[in-house]
């Protein structure tokens, strides 16, 4: 049973913003609940405000960039500086040597300048279970190791470098871009798509390293998922709906929180007043409007909660002032009994304490205390004046007493009326009426604090004015209209208001986004949605294409992929036999498993930013067969990028060869002593031609009747040489400036004849002496190359000195000695 192959999708390309807006609008469409609905509109307001940004910082939309240079120096088993430059242009290049010789070294380099950081270890395990075969990134003698990149796209450059510590830590980035006019800026590849689409079309292939990375269902997954290739702006639409959605959920949790103290709190303003509330609160959702619920809950009442004040208040201070000023007249009526003299009068009940004092000392002395005169009788003249003064001690007592009432009054009832008068909500008028009671009540307190309770001439001033303030009608009025404003319920509702003020703060500041969060939910479903479908979706692509690139290499012993799942945390490949069998992936062999890793990642290097690829001993465990299925499928690879290849396999070298006549080859070399790499270029094209011209004219026969020479053969390599050194030339030119490479070899190549394609050299350098000086060498030869190139030969025939002036022509145009 032969499985069907599948038909060849086209190449995954990265997503763009457009591509998520445009499926995001169809699920819309069909979205059947309003919760749907919403999610996806706040997805696609992430989508359009992510799409309708600048590019100008990206370096992967529009641009194709190739590899241009790779410098090393202390990385792995490259001890010594080592430069290689690369030929940016669509074909092969093969860099062949021994084991050991430092290939691998350059493949991981070139992707830790990519990557910005050394690939992470398959295991970080320690002790018994440290990993034996990972590598140590900065090489064993070297202080530090750097690795540089330098990449070409059209007219712009773009460099990266990286530097190692010898534990391995990254101590230095660089990436700096080069526009087409010039100008070099220093770039932040974590604000680009740049490694998503590193990780969609994984530029370089290590077969070692992808079999340490996938030993496990999980590490296949994580080997396959970057694959599919959703890329930077499907990253970043994920990313703005989770912050987004961080956000709300965050304003949302604040509310709530905010609601449950204010609740908490206003429970504990009833709590305090201990008779039952004056309504119950319906406590709002996030959605409902503040002052629509302020006025629902009866909490429109503003201001700080104030002590309550009543007829109470006034009745007692009332009282109080009333019976102190009865008092301090009873005490002057007494006073004014007829007596010796008014001050002693006066002074009676002073006296009358004086005169006790003295009668409980052992001996009154014969000095008056009050005139300082001798005199023995002074004690028996105070006894005889106390006693023909008047009696005024019942009254000072009582007035004493009634002053420390009103003073308890004045504390306990004129205080808390002040406090009231000093919050916002008071009017003028209230605070203007209040204002002479209190500044009266203010001094008989100040004067009682300075003279007791003693009926001093201060005192009583001051219990007349309170008085007289204190009983007023004006006053009666005031305290009953603050009584008014601060009746319970009012004063309740003030303070559940100030208790809820801290709520309503938070609802204000958070409304929007707090009512947003249940629509950013949604818009997270609505995410994994897209990406389960996108999966299965490029899933299918990506099966198609592998089973492809599978077919290829393994067809002829009947293995082809028939199923490929790719989950959120596994991913599994089905194989079958010709047989429609199933093979498990255990069964495999070790080239069979090389081929099956190999494959998807051939499968999606077409349709990304790359137009280069690396691949690092691809043909492990391979058989003749494979190895040239293999160079069939890098052949097609080439026809649009550059294929580097590494590798010690001499069949994969001869069969690119046949493959690809774009093919190039140079030699790795290892002094594994001093750790020097050394990369020698293998001749180029246009020299072996010469090479094969000098040998098929040593052995051409000598000229008769029944020989034929091989002028048409000679002519022809002749041309095709000049030809491969013209197209170097244009390629050396135009890198070195840096222009487009691509467009400028199109341009040559679009002519038919050398004499054209040397014209179109000079059109694109103007004037250049080496074009020019080549052209005159050759001048003498085109007709007869050109005859040649149509298979008719010219006389005379070709001779050593034609050939030796085509290798000069080569030798000048491309500045060679």
């Amino acid at each position: 049973m032969t499985a069907v192959p599948l038909p060849i999708p086209e190449p995954l390309r990265l997503l763009t913003f457009e591509d998520l807006i445009e499926l995001a609008e169809a699920k819309r469409s069909r979205a059947t609940s309003e919760a749907s609905r919403s999610g996806w509109d706040r997805l696609l307001e992430v989508a359009r405000a992510l799409g309708g940004r600048a590019t100008a910082g990206d370096l992967v939309s529009g641009r194709t960039w190739t590899l241009l240079r790779v410098s090393i120096d202390g990385y792995q088993g490259v001890g010594a500086p080592l430069t290689i430059d690369l030929d940016p242009t669509p074909g092969v290049t093969v860099l062949i040597g021994r084991n050991g010789s430092g290939k691998s070294s350059i493949a991981d380099a070139i992707e830790t300048a990519l990557h910005g950081e050394p690939r992470a270890p398959a295991s970080n395990g320690k002790g018994g279970k440290a990993p034996l075969w990972e590598r140590q990134h900065c090489g064993r003698d070297a202080t530090q190791a750097h690795v540089e990149v330098t990449l070409l796209a059209g007219e712009e450059t773009l460099t990266l470098g990286v530097r190692i510590a010898p534990d391995g830590s990254v101590t230095g980035r660089t990436a700096r871009h080069a526009a087409a006019d010039g100008t070099t800026t220093d770039v932040d590849l974590d604000t680009t798509s740049w490694r998503s689409a590193l990780a969609g079309h994984r530029p370089v292939f290590g077969y070692a390293a992808v079999e340490r990375q996938v030993q496990l269902a999980q590490n296949l997954q994580e080997f396959l998922e970057p694959l599919l290739a959703f890329g930077g702006c499907f990253d970043e639409l994920k990313t703005g709906v989770d912050s987004a959605g961080s956000a709300a959920a965050r304003a949302q949790d604040r509310w709530t929180k905010a609601r449950d103290d204010a609740r908490h709190r206003t429970d504990q303003v009833d709590h305090e007043r201990a008779d039952p509330a004056p309504t119950q609160i319906d406590w709002p959702d996030v959605t409902d409007d503040p002052n629509a619920w302020l006025t629902a809950a009866g909490l429109t009442e503003t201001g700080a909660a104030a002590p309550e004040i009543t007829s109470d208040h006034h009745d007692r201070l009332h009282a109080a002032a009333t019976k102190a000023f009865a008092a301090l007249r009873d005490l002057e009526s007494a006073e004014a009994t007829p007596a010796p003299d008014l001050v002693t009068a006066k002074l009676a009940a002073p006296l009358a304490e004086l005169h006790r004092a003295v009668e409980h000392l052992d001996t009154p002395g014969d000095i008056c205390p009050v005139c300082r005169r001798e005199g023995p009788d002074w004690a028996t003249n105070l006894a005889a004046t106390v006693d023909t003064a008047p009696t005024t001690e019942t009254q000072t007592t009582e007035f004493a007493r009634r002053l420390g009432a009103l003073r308890a009054a004045l504390d306990n009832d004129l205080v808390p009326i002040k406090e009231v008068v000093a919050y916002d909500w008071c009017t003028d008028a209230l605070r203007d009426a209040a204002r002479p009671v209190l500044a009266a009540g203010a001094d008989l307190r100040h004067q009682l604090d300075e003279d007791g309770r003693r009926a001093t001439p201060e005192v009583r001033a001051a219990v007349r004015a309170a008085h007289s303030r204190l009983t007023s009608t004006g006053w009666h009025a005031t305290v009953t209209e603050l009584a008014a404003h601060t009746d319970r319920e009012r004063q309740w509702q003030r303070a559940r208001r100030s208790a809820v003020e801290p709520f309503l703060s938070v609802w204000r500041e958070v409304r929007d986004d707090a009512a947003a969060a249940a629509s950013w939910k949604s818009a997270s479903d609505c995410v994994r949605t897209l990406q389960n479908d996108l999966r299965a979706d490029r899933t299918r692509n990506l099966q198609a294409l592998t089973d492809s690139s599978v077919r290829t290499l393994l067809d002829d012993v009947g293995l082809h992929i028939t199923g490929l799942s790719v989950k959120g945390t596994k991913a599994d490949v089905q194989v079958v036999d010709v047989t429609g069998q199933a093979v498990g992936l255990s069964l495999l062999s070790a080239g069979q498993r090389n081929a099956l890793l190999l494959a998807p990642l051939l499968a999606v290097a077409h349709g990304g930013p790359f137009g280069f690829l690396v691949l690092d001993d691809p043909v492990h465990a391979f058989d003749q067969i494979r190895v040239d299925r293999l160079a069939q499928l890098i052949d097609a690879l080439a026809a649009d990028r550059r294929v580097i290849v590494l590798t010690h396999d001499e069949r994969l070298r001869e069969h690119l060869l046949v493959h690809s006549p774009h093919h190039t080859a140079r030699k790795v070399h290892r002094d594994h002593l001093t750790g020097v790499v050394e990369e020698t270029p293998s001749p180029p094209m246009w020299e072996v031609l010469l090479k094969d011209a000098d040998a098929a004219l040593a052995k051409a026969p000598k000229p008769g009747p029944t020989t034929t020479p091989p002028t048409v053969l000679i002519r022809s390599l002749c041309r095709m040489a000049f030809d491969d050194a013209l197209r170097h030339f244009v390629l050396q030119e135009s890198v070195g400036v840096p222009r487009d490479p691509q467009s400028d070899l199109a341009f040559l190549d679009e002519t038919a004849t050398t004499k054209k394609r040397i014209s179109a050299a000079l059109t694109l350098h103007p004037g250049h002496p080496r074009v020019l000086a080549s052209q005159s060498i050759i001048a003498p030869h085109l007709d007869g190359w050109n005859q040649a190139a149509h298979g008719r030969a010219k006389s005379p025939e070709p001779t050593t000195a034609e050939i030796s002036d085509a290798r000069s022509a080569c030798q000048t145009l491309l500045g060679l000695p």
